[in-house]
């Protein structure tokens, strides 16, 4: 009981340490709807196994939702300031149509983006706003829509973004969720550590691939000396019962004891390039390999024996880890 609750006290005390840098107790008034699935943020528009990916191995700035229950309720109070109706071939910054859409502000210059809500709802605010001839406000218990599964989602299906105007940032929405409940660590399907920067094309794309050890029986790896990219694939289960998952939360590099990659699906920069996701450069394509693996960063390789592990969490502190011993010559 006394580790559980100390886990629950560092993923509260991490959550809060970062969100310090980006926002007021206002954001806090934030409540994700609740739902009995979630497929959330970080994890792709498209499932890696399939042949046909029809919006590419791309992060995903959202979570998606599953409420067969009537009424979606409104995730905070705030300002009205977009309405949509729904256009399939619409074009937009998420790359897939998003449905029936409102967008609300909130205090702080927080917006929230509510994509695959019933038509009847859309058309009842846009009437009010024009009858009003004003922006409609909405309390944070306000009925939005009464069903959803409109757009590229599923009957009962819609999602949530979180937008941070001041700091150009898209906030994972799971952070603000204290009703998920998440005893189940991420599933490492694979860490793969490629050397990069070297002037013969074969030795710079040769790959080793970490796996996990069984017992006493010791993982060990030999390379040369260089720089070389880690890229993870990984994903985690939020309700255990169903399909959907999401990314993982957090990505940890360990070198010899001490940490040389720290990177976290918190959130996605974005400028003029697109959105960047775990520090990479935008745009988001650049954040997953071509086997749609997630990059989180470089490491340098010295001559010698070395331990490496790669540490995986989720939201709640969960966490699965693969170690290797490198003979680096």
């Amino acid at each position: 009981m006394k580790g559980t609750r100390t886990a629950h006290f560092m993923r509260y005390a991490f959550i809060l340490t970062i969100f310090f840098r980006f926002t007021t107790l206002e954001a806090f008034d934030f409540l994700l709807p609740p739902a009995n699935e979630i497929s959330g943020f970080g994890s792709f528009l498209a499932q890696k196994d399939t042949e046909q990916c029809i919006f590419g191995l791309v992060p995903r700035s959202s979570i998606e939702l599953r409420n067969p229950q009537a009424g979606i309720h409104a995730p905070a109070s705030g300002a009205v300031v977009y309405i949509q109706h729904e256009l399939p071939q619409f074009s937009s910054i998420f790359s897939f149509p998003l449905g029936n859409t409102i967008a609300i502000e909130h205090p702080e210059k927080y917006l929230s983006v509510i994509a695959g809500l019933d038509n009847s709802a859309i058309t009842t605010l846009e009437g009010t706003s024009q009858e009003k001839r004003e922006i409609v406000r909405v309390s944070e218990d306000a009925i939005i829509s009464k069903s959803a599964g409109s757009g590229v989602f599923k009957a009962n299906f819609f999602s949530v973004s979180l937008y941070d105007t001041n700091n150009a940032l898209w906030i994972n929405p799971i952070l603000l969720a204290p009703w998920i409940v998440d005893h189940h660590a991420p599933v490492i399907q694979s860490i793969t550590v490629t050397r990069v920067g070297a002037a013969n094309s074969a030795t710079s794309s040769a790959s080793i691939e970490l796996v996990p050890t069984h017992g006493s029986k010791e993982n060990v790896i030999s390379c040369v000396q260089g720089n070389y990219s880690i890229a993870v694939s990984a994903y985690d289960i939020i309700t255990p019962t169903t399909s959907a998952y999401s990314a993982p939360y957090r990505f940890v590099a360990m070198l010899d004891g001490r940490t040389v990659l720290d990177t976290s699906f918190l959130g996605a920069k974005r400028d003029d390039n697109g959105l960047s996701f775990l520090e990479n450069q935008a745009p988001s394509l650049n954040a997953v390999t071509s086997r749609g693996l997630f990059k989180i960063g470089n490491i340098m390789l010295l001559k010698g024996k070395h331990d490496l592990s790669v540490h995986v969490s989720d939201y709640s502190g969960n966490m699965s880890s693969i170690k290797s011993r490198l003979i680096v010559r």
